[in-house]
């Protein structure tokens, strides 16, 4: 038998990450009515519909439709169970039907939720007089809702090389049609040849169900149960001869389905691999999160308000083929105002547009020109989603002891190329904060008491928080102004060309 592993496996990935976010989906629709939680459950059965026949080109035929009942009316599919296949095409071949199970799977987490929302027929085992009772009660409140009944007269999937005696059919169906007198639909299938009942590989082809005439209710137990074996048994081994016959007939050439497919996957895994390498070189040759130019020399002039200098040791790019990963040991910026140094900085993203960016660092060095002693920061921890006009700031999260600082917002560029602030700082525990810079003598007692008595005027239940903005290149934290950013030097407009000389000689 040929084997088809590359299709199973990317069938089979698709399928469960189709029923995950199915069942995620399906959570809030326990507290919703039951039509909600149905519409879920058939855009499952769609999708993984469509899933089986792109990917495995797995399609299926209804024969026999015209022994189906009237709409409206209610009946007992007696059916042939090879496969989970049929199970997912239920609710296809019957709309809305009712399915008999064993009371135990509804006590299984979550899932048995999901079993008594959509209504099914649970059969209690602990006595036979308990499972009949149950499935007959069962039986005629579906019969009441005109919705079909289904019923594995085998009571488990059987595969195809097994026999009715390795598994006869049990009476439990004859018990139903006892209790509703409702006629009974057998249906044969060839399921378990394409979708065995366990194991990985599937197999492309036509999946057949044919619906066989109905029997009538009034017929003797032993002599229903001798129909529907010999009807439904014999019906199931000529589909299956028939998947056989075909499956080895001469082929005219191979599913261009199925090689666009391929090509396709390949062809988008080649160029997420190339692609994510020139990103990692980009941003290996550019990694700072910052545009900023880097300046030769030790120091700054007093006069040079926009040169910084940095310098970065250690940076490492990983994570192919997930989020691009970049690990630094140290960044270093110095500007006119102080220094700032980070240590055991990892940043990632996705190396996609518009994406954020994840950043988490160790020690956190400030160092203000004015001040004697530098401050230390246990970590910084932001998101921020970088543009062509931006930054957004999702959070910038400084934390030392007990003090925690959040900083979010957006940091554009005015007219003149200054930065554009529109941020929101929120501050818990600042008295730690101002006894820290006591300590550190960046303030004095008079300054300190002025500080401490202003973040009280901003406090509430126990935050500070005030925004930070700019206008005209001046800096405010909320109605206190900090400070004037200056004017980054243009670059000089282009001149015009010498007016040539021409000498007549």
């Amino acid at each position: 038998m040929k084997k088809y592993w590359l299709r199973s496996t990317i069938f089979n990935l698709a399928f469960y990450f189709v029923t995950l976010i199915a069942c995620i989906i399906c959570l809030p629709t326990l507290f919703m009515p039951r039509a909600a939680f149905m519409a879920v459950v058939h855009g499952w059965v769609w999708c993984v519909h469509v899933l089986e026949r792109v990917i495995m080109n797995l399609h299926f035929e209804i024969r026999g439709l015209e022994h189906l009942p009237a709409d409206g009316q209610s009946y007992i599919v007696a059916a042939k169970h090879q496969s989970p296949y049929e199970t997912f095409k239920l609710h296809t071949l019957f709309g809305d039907p009712a399915i008999i199970l064993k009371q135990e799977l509804l006590k299984i987490p979550l899932w048995g939720a999901y079993l008594k929302k959509s209504d099914v027929i649970a059969i209690d085992r602990t006595t036979p007089e308990l499972a009949i009772s149950s499935i007959q009660e069962g039986a005629r409140r579906m019969k009441q809702q005109g919705r079909p009944i289904i019923i594995f007269p085998q009571g488990t999937r059987v595969r195809v090389d097994e026999t009715v005696q390795h598994k006869p059919y049990k009476v439990g169906v004859a018990r139903l049609q006892e209790a509703t007198d409702l006629p009974i639909l057998p249906m044969a299938l060839n399921t378990g040849y394409f979708w065995p009942r366990s194991g990985w590989l599937r197999k492309p082809g036509r999946v057949v169900f044919e619906f066989l005439p109905p029997v009538m209710p009034g017929m003797d137990r032993s002599a229903l149960l001798g129909k529907l074996e010999r009807d439904v048994e014999a019906k199931s081994k000529e589909l299956l001869d028939e998947a056989i016959e075909k499956e080895n007939a001469p082929k005219d050439g191979v599913s261009k389905l199925l090689i666009f497919a391929l090509f396709a996957i390949v062809s988008l895994c080649v160029s997420y691999t190339v692609y994510w390498h020139l990103i990692a070189d980009k941003v290996a040759e550019q990694h700072s999160l910052f545009l900023i130019d880097d300046m030769q020399g030790e120091s700054l002039s007093p006069d040079d308000f926009t040169g910084m200098i940095r310098r970065t040791s250690g940076a490492t790019i990983s994570g192919f083929p997930g989020p691009l990963v970049m690990d630094i040991e140290q960044e270093y910026f110095e500007t006119l105002f102080g220094s700032l140094t980070l240590e055991d900085i990892t940043a990632q993203s996705f190396p996609f547009p518009g994406l954020s960016i994840l950043v988490d660092t160790g020690l956190v060095i400030v160092q203000p020109r004015r001040f004697s002693h530098p401050l230390l920061f246990e970590t910084l921890k932001a998101d921020i989603t970088p543009s062509s006009k931006h930054i957004e700031i999702d959070y910038a999260y400084l934390k030392k002891g007990d003090f925690q600082m959040l900083l979010k917002g957006t940091i554009a560029q005015d007219d003149f190329g200054r930065p554009l602030l529109n941020l929101t700082l929120s501050i818990e525990d600042h008295d730690y904060l101002i006894d820290y810079l006591i300590s550190e003598e960046a303030l004095d007692d008079r300054m300190a008491l002025f500080v401490r008595a202003g973040m009280q005027g901003l406090e509430r239940d126990g935050v500070v928080e005030m925004p930070i903005h700019s206008t005209d290149g001046k800096v405010y934290a909320g109605p206190f102004f900090i400070g004037t950013m200056p004017v980054p030097p243009q670059p000089a407009p282009p001149q015009p060309p010498e007016p040539a000389i021409w000498q007549n000689e």
